[in-house]
């Protein structure tokens, strides 16, 4: 096969879509122990990473999940969740779902069933989000103004909330119920954080002198009190007033105060506390001091000036012997209780690592500690991650130093492979990229760039150097849009020469619809004043209207508009009646062409995350939250195939400009795949290629983000594979010359087919083809093709140019590669400068 050609790319790095900083990071909690009967207790094993959402300032959460065994991607973006417009996660938390009968020991990785989320925003409301229709369920007013803190009990049956007015919250959340169930004593002070004591096993004694001293109850409560064998000791609130209280859960009582030091203009604020597995309280304030005391006594056993300026996070290691903290300052500090012969054990500041730019809001810890004597954990390598102004989670091996011998045998292994070493001292960071696939697309033959933010939709147009001498780019259209909620999703239609534009977006409530109309040439408008947008406002009355269950409201997850801008597809949320369904429209008369339901199964109420179309349009793709991938025949109208589920998740779809036509997948750990739509069945053609692909990018850390097909392919297989830091060229058809045994015609078989079906790995290291990867490109948002624009080179926006061109190849080079850039320098410039205390010399 012959050397590809070079391709024309412009890279853009103008657009300003703002990704927001990182407030709140949470993982699922570990089960506490069964009570034993008799029984021996649980045996410690290695713990499986699971789901991790991380809450975003503009009030979207993020849902990770573990990319898989062995993978090198770690956790990978699952699914956004997106919140109300103009909030901030200000807390997150997860809890488990009927923890009594989930049957789970402190080892294992809870499913995402069993699981519940909870956050709150400035506001004073409690929010519980679904985690299958990824939207709010419940709302709960706290009944005191803002809330400020938030924190579960270890049984993950209550919550408690700090709030404006200086009181305590404490939710039930037993039998899968969201309701206030006591208000602790006000104080003059705001909570500004809070955490619950260890838990302590009920005797029987005890249960029984507690039905006694409480026989008027209700006999509902006394029965969820003896089905709960855990009970909570005390609780812990860091106030604005330099001071810790401790409250009595069961009178809402405070039992004592703990004051921290301060300064004569204002007090300190404790923005963090903890406690550990044998009660101690940890404390960080805006001082910079890490404080060690005695829950008991209320004394201070330890005082360490670990910061220069406010700590606004804490978070305790899994064996309850280590504690990170981090604020302002940007630096992560390690704390360690270190036990010398003869001598008190005593905690010590072990090491400080500056991993951030800016202030760092957010730590969390995998696995999370288990308050209870049992939960040490020493078969897992703890990874610690963190979060702040500047954008990227942040995943650092943290193990505690362990004996080895010369060998390194001994100790656990690094579970994001960055290094050998897995201690928090010698191990090797990285960042999980910050760029989402989705935000932006292109018109390829009008040479426009459209970006989605969260209330506001942006318009940039290439131009070309026969325009004038200024040639480079123009942003033509800016648009604030109101609603309840963050944008979801955006798609935009290119019909024909003399038709405009169609631009449709979603907030997850409303679906609305414009059309992109120019004055004097619809195709391409040069000037910013040229182009109207026009709202098609009967779109939503029109479309309800021919739907008979529908409840008046018209949500989606996703929207795609056909390649020849004639009709639209929209993916309705799971809360919207019809739910999970793709409806068929004709934007010429909004006639409801079709309803594109799959067949009924566990998973057929999911959220739609994406829905791609063949680029000839007639079959489309539907890729589901829970990984499940429907296709379905656009001239038929009927559902044409369901994919069998795969080894890892999927993340991200493309049709190839193939006949007949071949459905590119890829999955979570960086494996691709390819299934023929001709004979049903993953595709034996390009199965080597994809192999080979996947032996090489399955090696990186970035996971893949998306795959852009040229409109004029070189080769019939061509795809552009990209990341948030790299870029590479493939040819899936580059072996289809080669012998391959021909795929079977029949249509019925056993779904669970050949258990080698999915295994990618070729005979020797020395088949795999070398692979060009180009990882100039940094920060990228966006990978695609323009066509029929020449664009100079100018500060914002430079021409690269991989070859010598030749002057009769100049036709076929028009089709550009459009690389959108979004460097986190550029985000931070427009935001408030890092903390920078000057020292003597500098």
């Amino acid at each position: 096969m012959d050397e590809p050609r070079s391709v024309r790319v412009h890279r853009c790095r103008f657009i300003d879509w703002t990704p927001r900083a990182i407030t709140a990071i949470a993982f699922p909690p570990r089960a506490l122990p069964t009570p034993s009967k008799g029984k021996q207790p649980e045996k410690e094993t290695e713990i499986k990473p699971g789901y991790m959402a991380v809450g975003r300032a503009n009030g979207n959460i993020e849902l990770y999940n573990w990319a898989g065994e062995g993978a090198a991607q770690a956790w990978i973006l699952h699914a956004t969740l997106y919140g109300p417009a103009g909030s901030k996660v200000d807390n997150l938390i997860f809890t488990l779902r009927h923890p009594d009968s989930l049957s789970l020991t402190p080892w294992d990785t809870p499913p995402l069933f069993s699981l519940r989320l909870f956050s709150t925003t400035s506001g004073s409301e409690l929010y519980e989000w679904s985690l299958s229709s990824l939207s709010i369920t419940r709302t709960l007013p706290s009944g005191g103004g803002s809330i400020w803190s938030l924190a579960a009990n270890p049984a993950s049956t209550k919550l408690a909330m700090g709030c404006e007015d200086g009181g305590v919250r404490v939710v039930d959340l037993r039998e899968g119920e969201l309701a206030l169930e006591r208000r602790f004593d006000r104080v003059k002070p705001r909570l500004l954080s809070l955490a619950w004591g260890p838990p302590v096993l009920k005797p029987k004694a005890d249960k029984r002198t507690t039905n006694e001293k409480e026989s008027d109850e209700d006999d509902d409560d006394e029965d969820e009190e003896e089905e709960d064998p855990w009970g909570d000791t005390f609780l812990i609130t860091g106030c604005s007033d330099s001071s810790l209280r401790k409250w009595d859960v069961r009178t809402g009582r405070m039992l004592g105060r703990l004051t921290l030091d301060k300064t004569r203009n204002e007090p300190t604020l404790a923005w963090a506390v903890g406690v550990l597995p044998d009660g101690t309280v940890v404390s960080g304030d805006s001082m910079g001091a890490v404080k060690f005391w005695d829950s008991g006594t209320g004394t201070q056993l330890q005082s360490l000036a670990s910061h220069q300026a406010d700590v606004l996070a804490l978070i305790i290691g899994p064996n309850g012997r280590t504690v990170y903290t981090t604020g302002v300052d940007q630096k992560i500090t390690e704390h360690t209780l270190v036990s010398l012969p003869h001598q008190p054990a005593r905690w010590v500041q072990t090491t400080s690592r500056r991993l951030h730019a800016h202030d760092v809001r957010a730590l969390s810890i995998f696995p999370p500690m288990l308050p209870h004597p049992k939960g040490a954990v020493t078969l897992t390598c703890p990874v610690l991650v963190s979060g702040g102004l500047d954008l990227a989670p942040v995943l650092t091996p943290a193990a505690p130093v362990q004996k080895t011998d010369a060998h390194g045998a001994g100790a656990v292994a690094n579970l994001l492979k960055t290094s050998k070493a897995a201690t928090w001292a010698e191990s090797w960071h990285r960042r999980l990229p910050y760029t989402r696939r989705g935000e932006m697309s292109v018109l390829r033959k009008r040479g426009w760039v459209v970006c989605r933010r969260e209330q506001a939709v942006g318009i940039w147009y290439l131009k070309t150097v026969s325009e004038g001498e200024e040639g480079g780019w123009d942003k033509v259209l800016e648009m604030e849009l109101a609603g309840q909620g963050n944008l979801v999703c955006i798609a935009v239609g290119e019909p024909g020469d003399s038709q405009p534009a169609w631009l449709a977006v979603s907030d997850g409530g409303e679906v609305k619809l414009w059309q992109l109309l120019g004055e004097g040439h619809p195709l391409i408008s040069k000037q910013k004043e040229d182009i109207r947008p026009k709202r098609v406002k009967s779109f939503i009355p029109t479309v309800v209207e021919q739907l008979a269950d529908s409840e008046g409201t018209l949500g989606a997850s996703a929207l795609v508009f056909t390649p020849s801008a004639s009709h639209l597809l929209v993916a309705t949320t799971p809360s919207c009646q019809p739910g999970s369904t793709i409806l068929f429209l004709d934007v010429a008369d909004l006639s409801v062409v079709a309803r594109l339901t799959p067949p009924k199964s566990a998973n057929a109420e999911s959220w739609i995350s994406e829905i791609v179309v063949s680029s000839d349009g007639h079959y489309c793709a539907s890729l589901g939250v829970a990984g499940l991938i429907n296709i379905y025949d656009l001239r038929t109208l009927k559902h044409y195939a369901t994919l069998p589920s795969f080894p890892s998740h999927p993340t991200a779809l493309t049709f190839l400009p193939t006949s007949p036509a071949l459905l590119v997948i890829v999955l979570a750990n960086n494996t691709l795949h390819s299934y023929s739509l001709q004979y049903r069945r993953l595709d034996d053609v390009t199965k080597r290629s994809c192999a080979a692909l996947s032996a090489r990018l399955g090696m990186r850390h970035d996971p893949i983000l998306g795959l852009s097909t040229r409109s004029k392919p070189e080769g019939e297989g061509e795809v552009f594979i990209w990341g948030s830091s790299w870029v590479c060229r493939a040819d899936l058809m580059a072996d289809a010359s080669s012998t391959v045994d021909e795929p079977s015609t029949h249509r019925k078989r056993k779904r669970t087919g050949n258990p080698d079906a999915f295994n990618l790995a070729l005979q020797s290291a020395e088949e795999i083809p070398p692979l060009r990867v180009e990882t100039r490109y940094k920060y990228i948002c966006l990978v695609d093709f323009v066509g029929g624009t020449k664009s100079r080179a100018e500060d914002a926006m430079e021409v690269d140019e991989d070859g010598p061109m030749k002057e009769a190849q100049e036709d076929e080079m028009k089709e550009m590669m459009v690389v959108v850039e979004r460097p986190v320098a550029d985000v931070l410039t427009e935001g408030p400068g890092a903390f920078n205390r000057k020292k003597f010399g500098t």
